[in-house]
């Protein structure tokens, strides 16, 4: 008898335990292994959430994602209005906006320089929508640029061109515009061309003097930034070297 107590005991005692871990593991994995983040198609211009879960520390996703629309009505505009170009069938190309895991915080991606200005409100309403409204020829030349620059991943270059776009639209025609879009994404360009061949990173300097040839292919290949900054460069390890 007091055996059969024992063995019943100890069958007791491992499925509380049982039940405990399991429960202590789902507790974690609620909390520290939801994720959920943003994601953004330049192709379609179209914004969707995501959340799944994951073990905590492994990364391992355990559950299916899912995921609901969440785009944003001028970028809805923008697309209807045909100041895009969008392909025929849903995007293929998702770029992360912002990730959370678990209690850690939400941290930004690049996509999110975008994604935040197309949603600046003015006065309680959507300031670019109302923009395009009023400068249509101007919405004209601003959007192809900018989802261009999305498609490639170059978020980081687009805040500029929305600044050049808010300032000048009252005084400048479209073409001026256009100019002054062109001016400075030669110039950004040739900075980071610059860039990645003083990192040492020529396959990617590469890709980008590519795309500023498909975009300007009249470019004259010696450009007044680029002397600039290696005649900087040279000055400034003259002046180590001669420090030294």
């Amino acid at each position: 008898m007091p055996r059969r107590q024992s063995a019943k005991t100890r069958r007791t005692v491992v499925i509380v335990c049982s039940v405990l871990c399991t429960g202590l593991v789902l507790m974690v994995i609620g909390f520290q292994g939801h994720v959920t983040g943003t994601e953004f198609a330049p192709s379609h211009f179209q914004s969707r959430d995501f959340s799944f879960y994951e073990i905590p520390g492994l990364q391992l996703q355990i559950s299916p994602i899912t995921r609901t629309g969440t785009t944003a009505g001028v970028a809805t505009s923008i697309r209807l209005s045909g100041l895009i170009q969008t392909p025929k069938g849903p995007p293929t190309q998702w770029h992360v906006v912002s990730l959370s895991r678990g209690m850690t915080g939400t941290t930004p991606d690049d996509a999110h320089l975008l994604t935040e200005q197309l949603e600046m409100l003015h006065d309680g309403t959507s300031f670019w929508k109302t923009w395009n409204t009023d400068h249509p020829q101007h919405a004209a030349v601003l959007w192809p640029m900018v989802q261009r620059l999305a498609q490639r991943e170059l978020y980081v270059l687009i805040p500029e061109l929305l600044l050049i776009a808010r300032s000048s639209a009252e005084n400048d025609t479209p073409q001026t515009l256009r100019k002054k879009i062109d001016q400075t994404l030669i110039r950004e360009y040739r900075s980071l061309i610059a860039d990645m061949r003083q990192s040492d990173r020529p396959d990617l300097a590469d890709a980008f003097d590519q795309e500023l040839r498909a975009d300007y292919p009249d470019l004259p290949r010696a450009e007044p930034t680029v002397i600039q900054r290696e005649e900087s460069t040279k000055q400034e390890s003259a002046t180590d070297n001669s420090v030294k």
